[in-house]
Parts: C-alpha cells; structure tokens; sequence
C-alpha cells in the first residue's frame, strides 16, 4: 500500500506554494506523481454585450479574462514549485467551481493535497474542504498557512472515534503514518466509558503494528470543552506534524460531526489533518 499520485490544489493565496512544496515532499518519499490543479470561476455572470447585436463566436469579459489570469498565474506557480523535486508532474485546471472540479479530477490520485478554510482565498478559487468530503472518495490532507512541523518523519495523532469514516481514514493514512515516528490512537471518551475506549484504541494500534505502524492505544478523560482543545494540546505537546480523522459531511451546514468539533478543527488547526469519509 502507498501513494502513486498526490494532487494539490493550487489557489491564488499567499501559502499556495508551501502546500505545492509539501506536496512534492511527500511524493518524493513514496516516488509518486504529483498532479497541479486549479479551478476558477467568474465573479459576475459571463455576458458580452454589443451595441451591433448578438457576438458570434467566444468573446472573453473582464471577469473571465480574470479568472483566466488566476489559473495561469497557479499553474506558473505549480511549475516552478515543483520543478526542484524531479518527480513527473501533471497540470489540470478549468472555468469551474473549485470543489467541484477537484471532486471530479480526483479519480486520478491517491491523495488530495488542499489549504485551510482561509478568508485570503477568493471565494471564486477556493476549493472548500466541506465542499467535496462527501464527494471525493479520496484522503484529504488539510494544510494550514504555516507548516511548523511536516507529517514526514514526525509524530502523529489518530482521533479516533468508532465509526466507519474512522476506520477509512486509518486505512488511508496508513502509508503515510508507517514513516512517522510514532502514532498515537487517542479517544477522547467520558469517564464510565474510558475502559472502553483504551481496548478501540488499543485494538486500533495493533491493526496499525500490523501494516508496520509504531503505534499505541490511548484514552484521555473529556474534560467538556469538546475534542479539538483536548487534541491540539497534545498534538503540540508531543511534537506532532499530522492529525488524522474520520470527517462525516453535514449538507445542510457544512459542518462535521467529531462532537461537533471537525469544522473548527480544519479551520483552526496549526498542524496538518488527514481526513476521509
């Protein structure tokens, strides 16, 4: 099991180029591909009026011609990021929502490299995380602004919860966590059900020895102010790089259930999340 392609999404943030690093990072060490991609949409609806009637032909208006600059602007940006870690490389774009044009190019990667919920982003370029969980069929790995420490080589958590997007998520990270240098499972459970929770998680870490993962079990005590406080404090208290969980769509809210925590998570989060569905 390992990574063949990972595919990044290039916007026109100020960050874009760290994430096309971080991607070719990991490609590197799993010898993989790496695929560019961008989306972008006008802001305003496309019209092209003339006083001399209806235009023949395609006829190019200022928000297209814009949105046209945005996508060759990332894929120069792609390009050159990339060129320094001599893996094959591949770019895609088109005029089209973000979310939806990464949902569908997907089918071409092992894993889909993408930023931060950030307000820098233009929302005609922003490929939203809550808008393709559901619909990629793909690991994604949610990158924030600044990478302190890179999943690559470092510690990892495992937020673990009993579900079946849980368990998708540890099988598709599994390729990434047998470099780490250790992995912590960790379930976040209230005190009558902590026994409980070390025997998933310990049951977890064997699965994870098994596929040539270091990894051990453990339960921490919820303390109420719900699971992200409680795992990014030990994410950073232990040096970790990479945070994995299982992230269940909402459609109505664009909001995820890991104790209503996953939303908050993914746009507040200083260390890398993996997530499946």
């Amino acid at each position: 099991m390992r990574y063949a392609a990972i595919m990044v999404y290039v916007d026109n943030g100020s960050h874009a180029a760290a994430r096309v690093n971080l991607a070719c990072e990991i490609a590197a060490a799993f010898e993989a591909s790496v695929i560019g991609a961008s989306a972008s949409v006008p802001m305003f609806p496309v019209m092209a009026p003339s006083r001399f009637g209806p235009v023949a032909g395609p006829v190019l208006t200022p928000p297209q011609q814009a949105a046209e600059a945005d996508l060759g602007y990332s894929e120069a940006l792609f390009r050159q990021a990339a060129r320094a870690f001599g893996r094959p490389i591949e770019w895609r774009c088109s005029m089209d929502h973000p979310a939806r044009f990464l949902s569908r190019e997907a089918r071409a990667a092992d894993l889909v490299v993408v930023g931060q919920i950030r307000n820098e982003v233009a929302p005609y370029s922003l490929a939203n995380p809550s808008d393709m969980l559901l619909e990629i069929g793909r690991p994604l790995l949610v990158v924030p602004p600044a990478v302190g420490i890179g999943p690559l080589g470092s510690r990892a958590i495992v937020a673990w919860k009993d579900s079946r997007e849980a368990r998708r998520a540890v099988q598709d990270a599994t390729p990434i966590l047998r470099k780490s240098s250790r992995v912590d499972v960790v379930e976040i459970a209230p005190a009558g059900d902590l026994e409980a929770a070390r025997f998933r998680t310990s049951d977890v870490a064997t699965y994870l020895s098994r596929h040539g993962v270091r990894a051990e079990g453990r339960a921490l005590l919820d303390d109420g102010d719900g699971p992200t406080p409680q795992l990014l404090a030990l994410a950073r208290g232990v040096g970790a790089g990479l945070i994995v969980m299982g992230g269940q769509g909402h459609t109505r809210l664009r909001e995820w259930t890991f104790g209503g925590d996953t939303y908050r998570m993914l746009k507040k989060s200083p260390i890398c999340v993996l997530l499946s569905s």
